[in-house]
């Protein structure tokens, strides 16, 4: 059945310490992808048996493909890191290349598919309609982030089958979900080197200077541990080098540079049929053609994206992925550094193919850490520095629908982390200056949709909460709710992880099981939190996401209309404080006033639509909600403590699911002692219907449970003790 937004409670339960001695032999297993094959078949997205990438294919037999959403701004985003949400599969842990370590916060966890769509109640429960997951393609050693991957067809083993991948989409698409699988096109993992810099940096080349040419490539494993593909002995089975120079050749299309500023290949001679880049390594990110030729971080082949040979290979595979798993959208990892011309041909057949299964509007959506002028020339059909505020748009069809964008985020970390309040200003203008230079237009729903994607933490950052505080957190959680475009929550800020460090040394990539790695980095006196289980839906910011997404969709319903990304903020702005009104209808707007100030009392005045004697109140709060009536003229005047965040709407509160507050035992309790009763208690936040004492269950069994007061906000069943036996035991609330 499914379940109710955040009414699922779970409470793990023992009585004892039982130890199994099982014992599991796994071969590790190195298979190529490519080709299907009887050996990769449990792997592989592909059904095409000739070895032409070109031609690779995907089918899902007697399936019905689920449609896509009507709307994505409506929708909430949770992301995870495959490897560190939850381990189903343990069997699976070191069954290809290695680097599985529980003990060391930079190796493999053993997070899997299997385990991700055992706990997708625990993600629906918070309100998240959307997951976004990391790339699922195979890699080599360790790689728990699947960054660095060798294969665009053959699933990583550690992670599950191609079954499994299936039971994950299936299962989120019962619950009303959506699937978004992270993609990475720009580079691939570390076979080659550049010749004469074995070891060491190469300096970027371009085309011809003098005696110093463009690179030749060689692969750092011997020719015997080289896959046999049409184009001889290769690292990669799909994609493939040749040290062929070509004197005539030059790098079509336009590139972008970091002001949005087009730039034409004017030089001739390069490797152009080799299908990567032999340009040596990106070390000038402000240099139009290394930030797109050059090897990122010395460490990542940089695939020639810019040719059409190259571009078809990825065109049938990402087609393959769609139709044998019946993905909902792609996240594009560092589209920066692909040539636009590769996403003017990639993006429409995408969309049309997947348009051919169902999904009128397949979402595509980058990672803009970028500038804005960057991200302007492939946001929908995308504008150079030359066509803002016009109706003029790069040749070609539309490209990303939006993206993951650090404008916000910089304004919010620049306020709290280096107490500079005053940068709450920052959003009116960056949202007014961004909105004249991208295309936000999607064809099919044949209106403007901004659908950037707004956060507080992801997992290429220090946790926001690791420097400031929770309440800073619940600022900008509101915040994000609230805003125009899609929120985007990070796995951990719900159970208030504050690891420090960078989550690219791996600090902030904290898993939700029970953890060894994270015993070794206390932050409290107490310990680390993260190195318990932590699928704990009564937590307290867990039950705070979960009304701000009930809420947003309350408020904003299913959106459908322009009229949701208008925004009216106050001219000047209010010292400190971030206030913003915004609605899908005049009957729906909703007033935000955020204090950034961490210490100081701020007083708010602005002008609102609403007419004088209209009572607002705050939304947010369960209790002692602020109430403010409107003056003449629309006038709204509050005082706002350090770090408040109110949301203030006119009449009733709109009615929002009920859930479940509070468990006792709690989440992850030990239940030890003599023999007796054990008395089990849910809270609800709102009375019930009698019934509901129906719909709880103890470990899948319905009927124990019975209501504690007259309006049954609390159900509870006594147990006897020796009813429990060693192991897991699991509540549910379900509809």
């Amino acid at each position: 059945m499914p379940t109710m937004p955040a009414s699922w409670a779970t409470a793990q339960r023992a009585t004892g310490l039982l130890l199994y001695s099982c014992l599991f032999l796994l071969l590790p297993t190195r298979t190529s992808a490519a080709p299907l094959t009887e050996a990769n078949a449990k792997w592989n997205v592909n059904l095409e048996e000739r070895h032409a990438p070109e031609s690779y294919r995907g089918e899902w037999r007697n399936h019905t493909y689920f449609p896509s959403p009507g709307d994505w701004r409506s929708l909430s985003i949770y992301q995870l890191i495959t490897d560190r949400f939850a381990d189903g599969e343990p069997r699976n842990n070191d069954l290809y290349q290695g680097g599985f370590d529980v003990r060391d916060m930079t190796y493999r966890h053993g997070g899997d598919f299997l385990g991700l769509t055992q706990k997708l109640p625990y993600i629906k429960g918070m309100g998240c309609q959307g997951i976004w997951i990391s790339p699922i393609f195979q890699n080599g050693f360790n790689s728990y982030h699947q960054y660095s991957q060798t294969d665009f067809t053959l699933l990583d083993q550690r992670l599950g089958t191609l079954d499994e991948l299936r039971q994950l989409a299936d299962s989120a698409h019962r619950l009303g979900m959506y699937v978004i699988v992270d993609v990475v096109m720009n580079h691939m993992g570390n076979e080659f080197f550049f010749e004469g810099h074995q070891g060491e940096s190469a300096p970027f080349r371009i085309h011809e200077e003098g005696s110093r040419r463009e690179y030749h490539l060689r692969p750092r494993r011997s020719n015997s541990d080289l896959h046999w593909t049409p184009a001889g002995r290769q690292p990669y089975i799909d994609f493939w080098y040749n040290n062929t120079w070509d004197a005539d050749a030059s790098y079509p299309g336009t590139l972008y540079g970091q002001h949005g500023e087009p730039v034409e290949d004017q030089g001739q001679g390069t490797y152009s049929s080799s299908d990567f880049h032999h340009n040596g390594d990106l070390q000038d990110y402000y240099d139009p053609f290394q930030i797109h030729f050059g090897k990122l971080y010395g460490t990542m082949d940089d695939l020639r994206l810019e040719h059409a040979r190259v571009q078809q290979k990825y065109i049938a595979m990402s087609k393959a992925l769609i139709s044998s798993c019946d993905i909902d959208g792609f996240r594009v990892d560092t589209p920066m550094q692909v040539p636009l011309n590769f996403y003017k041909a990639w993006a429409p057949a995408v969309r049309e193919h997947a348009k051919s299964l169902g999904k009128a509007s397949f979402g595509l959506f980058g990672e803009f850490y970028v500038t804005p002028e960057r991200y302007a020339t492939m946001t929908g059909r995308g504008r150079d520095r030359n066509m803002y505020g016009t109706d003029r748009f790069i040749d070609g069809p539309a490209t990303m629908k939006g993206g993951i964008v650090y404008s916000y985020y910089w304004y919010m970390f620049t306020a709290f982390v280096y107490s500079q309040p005053q940068y709450a200003d920052g959003f009116a203008l960056a949202y007014a200056e961004e909105r004249s230079m991208i295309d936000v237009y999607d064809p099919a729903n044949a209106q403007n949709e901004y659908a950037m994607w707004n956060f507080c933490n992801n997992h290429d950052n220090w946790r926001l909460q690791s420097m400031t505080s929770t309440r800073h957190l619940h600022v900008c959680l509101v915040v994000i709710t609230f805003w125009p475009g899609i929120p985007l929550h990070y796995a951990g800020d719900e159970q208030n992880f504050d690891s420090p460090g960078s989550a690219l040394d791996g600090w902030a990539r904290e898993e939700l099981g029970a953890s060894l790695a994270w015993q070794a980095v206390p932050t409290h006196q107490s310990g680390n939190v993260a190195s318990r289980d932590n699928f704990d839906m009564t937590s307290g910011n867990y039950l705070f996401i979960a009304r701000l997404n009930a809420l947003r969709r309350a408020h904003f319903e299913s959106f459908g209309s322009e009229e949701c990304d208008k925004l009216m903020t106050p001219s000047p702005p209010i010292q400190d404080v971030l206030a913003f009104i915004r609605g899908c209808s005049e009957e729906q707007r909703v007033a935000v006033l955020a204090n950034f100030h961490g210490t100081e009392t701020r007083e708010a005045l602005l002008w609102s639509p609403w007419q004088e004697h209209t009572e607002l109140q705050d939304i947010i709060a369960t209790s002692g909600q602020l109430r403010i009536v409107v003056g003449a003229g629309g006038r709204l005047q509050t005082s706002l403590p350090p770090l408040a965040a109110v949301a203030l709407v006119p009449g009733l509160r709109r009615s929002i699911p009920p859930s479940v507050v509070a468990v006792s035992p709690s989440h992850a309790a030990v239940l030890s002692g003599p023999a007796g009763t054990v008395q089990i208690v849910l809270s609800f936040d709102q009375p019930m219907h009698s019934s509901a004492a129906d719909g709880v269950s103890l470990d899948g069994f319905a009927g124990m449970f019975s209501c504690m007061t007259a309006n049954c906000t609390k159900v509870a069943a006594t147990m006897l003790f020796e009813t429990f036996c060693d192991g897991v035991h699991v509540v549910e609330a379900l509809e």
